[in-house]
């Protein structure tokens, strides 16, 4: 009986071993592309098509809207037309792609201060957009978009995308994504329009390359 055993241990043990090999290996695949081996992607591309919508706003005026932020408070393009530069930022409700680039917006919303205006715009209603910005330590308005009209009306078709308004409300530029140079561009950029110039912040988690969140 011990030998018969044996024979089904040896195999049964063998077997083990080399589930956790392949376990390891995927787990540096993973890690290869920045995801635990059962996450959701955070990060997608962004195309050709989606970067020509964004340029075609380009020198034009903010699209009209009237809704409210997460405390119920009414938020509209009147408040895009306040003398200082406004940037947009675009959310999906549970999205993993907003989630983790949140701390960078935070950063540099938290070092313009109030030499600029940072709003938040996600596809959830005030208590969905409360419970983000509280689980995010989101430092500024969060507009409350269910229909996502302004995502579609901005042509900007993904979350992590950001649209950049001057004081008179024109749209200066819009990006269908973000990445390091995306970031740098929105600095420099919000730095001459508030007359306070660039300023320092963590960017450090960015992508290189221009990434977009998931699709509304």
């Amino acid at each position: 009986m011990r030998l018969r055993l044996s024979f089904v241990a040896i195999p049964c043990s063998i077997l083990i071993a080399a589930g956790g090999l392949w376990l390891m290996q995927l787990a540096k695949v993973a890690q290869t592309k920045g995801q635990t081996p059962y996450s959701i992607p955070t990060r997608h591309p962004v195309t050709k098509e989606m970067e020509l919508a964004a340029a075609s706003l380009k020198r034009t005026p903010a699209p009209s809207f009237m809704l409210v932020d997460q405390d119920s408070h009414q938020i509209g393009t009147p408040d895009l037309k306040k003398g200082k530069p406004s940037v947009l930022v675009f959310i999906k409700d549970e999205c993993p792609c907003s989630i983790e680039a949140q701390p960078i917006f935070n950063s540099i919303a938290k070092a313009f201060g109030g030499d600029a205006q940072f709003f938040g715009v996600i596809d959830a209603l005030p208590q969905a957009a409360a419970h983000y910005a509280q689980a995010n330590m989101v430092p500024y308005p969060i507009i409350c978009d269910p229909k996502t009209s302004l995502p579609k009306n901005f042509k900007l078709v993904a979350s992590a995308s950001i649209a950049l308004v001057d004081g008179s409300g024109s749209i200066v530029k819009a990006w269908p994504g973000y990445s390091r140079d995306v970031l740098r561009q929105l600095n420099l950029l919000l730095g001459t329009l508030s007359k306070a110039g660039p300023k320092e912040f963590d960017d450090t988690d960015a992508p290189k390359e221009m990434t977009a969140g998931c699709t509304f």
